[in-house]
């Protein structure tokens, strides 16, 4: 691992029950890539992403996070290096829009954990760049699906972490929207050196937005590299079978 090295995975195999989802995968994620993650409907991208950042145990392997095991470190410290979307949005919360993105800040914030002058810009200029700045008071439950998304992706830019994991981050969006989230975090992969790796469905949006694509096929084998070698149509087809025959 280099001194460039965000974040280094070595043999690392995933399962879920008897199910393996990755074999010895090797992966080296270094500051301003682009990581597409691309495989079928349970091919284990979701569990992939939950791995990386320690909410899922792997069966064997290690995952280096700017040279330390992330199974040594506090979740706090984790939470500053790299920031999750979750698949699925949040919608049992009480809090306001704005509320539920400023918990984004908290890992950056002193012992007390109170918000400053910075967190509360950091987070207005979030909810702008997602498009929710006039909706900064209204309640969370009263959002519709894709504005809940938008809103946790807001959180995650709050959090402002050097390696962002985004699992669907399209989901619920509409087209203006796709294009418009993820040419911002194409922005900050190449103006601020961060890095995203994330989950799609849509091949198009891989290719025009990722650098590199990992590919998961069913049998827990793994193709990494760049996207315009790798998003073929003879690896797609292995990909998704039946589909590009």
């Amino acid at each position: 691992m280099t001194h460039t090295d965000l974040l280094n995975v070595n043999q690392l195999t995933v399962q879920i029950g008897t199910k393996t989802l990755c074999r010895t995968l090797d992966l080296t994620i270094r500051p301003g890539e682009i990581w597409g993650v691309l495989g079928a409907n349970g091919s284990g991208k979701t569990t992939l992403l939950h791995t990386l950042i320690g909410l899922h145990q792997p069966l064997s392997g290690t995952i280096l996070l700017n040279n330390k095991l992330v199974t040594s470190l506090q979740p706090s410290h984790i939470a500053t290096q790299m920031g999750i979307v979750f698949q699925e949005n949040p919608t049992h919360f009480l809090q306001t829009v704005f509320e539920f993105c400023l918990t984004g800040r908290y890992p950056h914030m002193g012992l007390f954990g109170m918000p400053n002058s910075t967190d509360k810009e950091i987070t207005h200029q979030a909810l702008n760049m997602m498009g929710l700045a006039d909706q900064h008071k209204q309640k969370m439950h009263t959002l519709s699906g894709g504005e809940k998304r938008r809103l946790a992706l807001a959180a995650v830019l709050t959090q402002n972490p050097k390696i962002y994991l985004l699992d669907e981050p399209t989901n619920h969006l509409d087209l203006r929207y796709q294009h418009q989230v993820l040419t911002h975090f194409k922005k900050l992969a190449h103006e601020n050196q961060a890095s995203v790796i994330m989950s799609l469905h849509q091949i198009e949006l891989v290719r025009q937005y990722c650098d590199h694509v990992l590919l998961l096929f069913e049998n827990g084998n793994i193709k990494q590299g760049s996207t315009h070698n790798l998003l073929t149509e003879t690896h797609l087809a292995k990909l998704y079978p039946g589909t590009f025959a």
